[in-house]
């Protein structure tokens, strides 16, 4: 694939992105992450944060062109949003009721 995956953590207070670049290979993973609590996942990235922007920023082609993305990821409480030139997913932690 070549490029990189932007992860991007949103915080519904200051309606901010903090992010981080990785290689392409690392949206593999991306379920597994479901499987963790946001917080832990959170505390986790805070060491590789690289800067915050909004989230149309975020989602702008400018943002993709500059840091050569292959892929992007919103990761919420609740659930991840993963993105590209052709898609979107929406992955949501399964519940039994």
């Amino acid at each position: 694939m070549g490029g990189q995956v932007a992860f991007g953590f949103y915080d519904d207070n200051t309606k901010l992105i903090s992010y981080y670049f990785m290689g392409d290979y690392a949206i593999n993973d991306l379920k597994t992450y479901l499987l963790e609590r946001y917080n832990v996942l959170f505390d986790i990235a805070q060491t590789m944060f690289e800067g915050k922007c909004t989230l149309k920023e975020y989602k702008s082609q400018e943002f993709s062109d500059e840091h050569d993305l292959v892929a992007a990821v919103v990761i919420m409480p609740d659930s991840i949003v993963c993105y590209d030139h052709r898609a979107v997913t929406v992955m949501r932690k399964r519940t039994i009721e």
